[in-house]
C-alpha cells in the first residue's frame, strides 16, 4: 500500500502530461499528437481535439488562417510570404496558391500583367486576343472572355 502512495503522483503526472502533449495507443503507451494539435486522440492531423492559439479546428483538423501556414517550431500561424495567398513555409517558394495578380508557377508566384498566364518554362506569355484573362499554361485558357 505504502508503494502504491509512493508511485501515485508519479502516475498521476505521466498521465497528465500524456494526455497534454500525447495520447495513448492501443498498447498503452504515451504517443505524441500531429504537431498540428495541441492535444489529440490519435496520431494523424484528423485526430485533434484542441489546437494552437490562432488555429480553427475543422473537422477535428486545425487549420491556420488564409495567408499564414503552421510554424511546428514555434507552434503557431506564421504570414506567407506578400504574393501566396496559401503556403506551406516563409519564402516565396513555399506557396501553394497566389494573391492577384500574381500567376502561381512551381511553388513561386510570378508578377505577371494582368491577361497573361506562365509558359511550361516560367515566362509571363499574353493571352489569347479572345480572353480576358486567361490561366494554367495555355493562352486559350480563358477565365474570363472578351466581349465583342
Amino acid at each position: 500500500m505504502i508503494q502504491i502512495l509512493f508511485f501515485l503522483p508519479l502516475i498521476l503526472s505521466a498521465y497528465s502530461q500524456c494526455t497534454t502533449t500525447g495520447f495513448y495507443d492501443n498498447s498503452g503507451f504515451c504517443s505524441p499528437c500531429d504537431p498540428s494539435c495541441q492535444e489529440c486522440t490519435g496520431p494523424n492531423p484528423t485526430e485533434c481535439s484542441s489546437c494552437y492559439e490562432n488555429m480553427t479546428k475543422i473537422d477535428n483538423t486545425c487549420n491556420c488562417p488564409v495567408s499564414t501556414y503552421f510554424n511546428s517550431g514555434k507552434k503557431s500561424c506564421e504570414s506567407c510570404h506578400s504574393s501566396c495567398y496559401t503556403c506551406s513555409g516563409p519564402t516565396s517558394t513555399d506557396c501553394l496558391s497566389c494573391h492577384l495578380p500574381y500567376k502561381y508557377y512551381q511553388g513561386k508566384c510570378l508578377n505577371c500583367p494582368f491577361n497573361s498566364y506562365v509558359n511550361s518554362t516560367g515566362s509571363c506569355k499574353a493571352c489569347d486576343i479572345s480572353c480576358y484573362d486567361c490561366s494554367d499554361s495555355s493562352s486559350t485558357s480563358c477565365t474570363a472572355c472578351r466581349n465583342n
